[in-house]
């Protein structure tokens, strides 16, 4: 297509083959995403094996300059070792700011003694959700963590109160995949969880930027 065009002027094959040229890359950089670590498991069936791998290699490098969070991620994400646990995810294009959701547990060693399991009458007294939301720039995103608590099971009153907990920063590397970092300095917990969809159905929703994904 590259070739093709360097050589005709025809305004209808220039569109056209820009346009197929434009959708290529963005199915190259979706299955680059998706073949991220296991390239080598690929079998070449035109080109050699390392021209294979050397194109995927390229493609990634080229989809961390290329990828914009956008509300194609609005979806439910989690980090497939800690099964149960995961992330609600929406992005608010008007705002500028993403709203975040953290399904997770206790600490342990920092308010265990808050909750005493023989009065929880559903579910675990030590589950935990915290939100988080703040602006975000390309591929990634600087959240406030609030943690909620003093709410009643289905009642308008109390209303929970919201307190700052923390930080979040989350970066996506492309439509399929991201990464959660978080600090929380009263629970004494900072670490990094690579996340992904919980589900591939909304994944056509998402794009790149100045693509839409097909």
């Amino acid at each position: 297509l590259k070739a093709t065009l360097s050589v005709t002027e025809t305004p209808a094959l220039v569109d056209a083959y820009s346009e197929m040229l434009a959708d290529d890359q963005v199915h190259l950089f979706i299955y680059a995403s998706h073949m991220y670590g296991g390239a080598e498991a690929y079998q070449a069936q035109v080109l050699s094996q390392p021209e294979v791998d050397a194109i995927l290699d390229e493609a990634l490098v080229a989809l961390a300059s290329v990828f914009e969070i956008n509300a194609g991620l609005n979806d439910a994400w989690y980090d497939p070792t800690t099964n149960g646990q995961g992330f609600m995810i929406s992005v608010q294009e008007s705002k500028g700011t993403v709203f975040l959701a953290w399904f997770t547990y206790e600490t342990w060693t920092y308010d265990t003694a808050l909750n005493d399991p023989a009065l929880a009458t559903i579910g675990d007294a030590r589950q935990r959700w915290m939100t988080a939301e703040g602006p975000y720039n390309g591929s990634n995103a600087e959240l406030v963590v609030y943690s909620s608590n003093g709410g009643s099971f289905d009642q308008a009153v109390p209303a929970p109160i919201m307190d700052p907990v923390g930080s979040i920063s989350l970066q996506f590397d492309d439509c399929a995949s991201g990464w959660v970092s978080y600090d929380l300095p009263g629970a004494r917990r900072s670490g990094m969880i690579p996340i992904e969809r919980v589900s591939s159905d909304n994944l056509s929703d998402c794009r790149l930027k100045g693509f839409e994904v097909d």
